[in-house]
C-alpha cells in the first residue's frame, strides 16, 4: 500500500475534505508512533565507523541514528558505560587515543573511550534507525513497516482524524484494531529464528556450573 492508496482509503471514510497536507502529517505522527514502539527488526542497519583521532565521537554518523544495537572492532565487543561511571573510573581525562573499550553517550551524542585512532575503520555498529518522513507520493517499497502490516498506517491515522473531529466513538473503534494489528504484527515479527533459544549471559562468576557441558 503506498501513500496515495493510504489517503484514498482516510477519504473513505470521510476525510476527503480534510487536506492533504494534514493527512499526511497526521500519517508521519502514527508512522513514527509504530517505528518508536519497539526496536524492530526492519528498523536495524549496519555501518563501519570512521574517527578523525581528536574526538571521541564518530566524523560519519548516521543522520537516521536512533540507538545502538551492538559495537565491536577487531578486539571485540565494545561495551555501553555511562559517562559518570568511566569518570570516576578513569579520571576527568576522556581523551586518551587507543583501541576503545566503551561507548557512552554526552547527552545523545554517541562517543567512544579511549578515543579511536585517527582512519579506524573497523568499528562496526549495529543500530537502530529513525525513517524518514513519508509524503503525499510515497510508494510502498519506501515505507520501512512490512507491507503486509501497512492497515496499520491507516487504522492509526484514522484515529487522529476521528479525535481531530471530535468523534470518540469512530477513534475508539479504529484504535482498538490498531491495538490488535500491533499485537499481531508483533508477534510475526520478533521471533526470526526457531533453531536456538537466547543465551543466558553469566556476570557473576559464584553463578558459573564449572561442571557443566558446553555443547556447540
Amino acid at each position: 500500500m503506498d501513500v496515495p492508496a493510504i489517503i484514498a482509503e482516510l477519504d473513505d471514510h470521510g476525510f476527503a475534505d480534510t487536506s492533504s497536507t494534514r493527512k499526511v502529517a497526521q500519517l508521519n505522527a502514527t508512522y513514527w508512533r509504530i517505528c518508536g514502539m519497539k526496536p524492530w527488526p526492519f528498523l536495524e542497519k549496519n555501518v563501519a565507523l570512521n574517527f578523525d583521532g581528536t574526538n571521541a565521537f564518530p566524523s560519519n554518523l548516521p543522520t537516521d541514528f536512533k540507538a545502538v544495537k551492538s559495537l565491536w572492532n577487531t578486539d571485540g565487543p565494545i561495551h555501553f558505560a555511562r559517562l559518570d561511571t568511566l569518570r570516576r573510573a578513569y579520571g576527568s581525562d576522556m581523551t586518551t587515543v587507543g583501541a576503545p573499550v566503551y561507548f557512552y553517550f554526552l547527552g545523545t551524542q554517541l562517543r567512544f573511550y579511549p578515543v579511536p585512532p585517527a582512519g579506524t575503520a573497523t568499528v562496526q555498529m549495529d543500530y537502530i534507525h529513525r525513517p524518514a518522513a513519508l509524503t503525499s507520493v510515497t510508494t510502498e517499497p519506501d515505507i520501512i513497516i512490512p507491507f503486509q502490516y501497512h492497515r496499520l498506517l491507516v487504522t492509526g491515522t484514522l484515529v487522529k482524524l476521528y479525535s481531530m473531529e471530535d468523534d470518540p466513538e469512530n477513534a475508539s473503534v479504529f484504535a482498538q484494531e490498531f491495538k490488535e494489528l500491533m499485537s499481531e504484527m508483533y508477534a510475526d515479527m520478533w521471533q526470526l529464528q526457531f533453531d536456538r533459544s537466547d543465551q543466558i549471559f553469566i556476570t557473576d562468576p559464584e553463578e558459573y556450573d564449572y561442571d557443566a557441558t558446553t555443547l556447540g
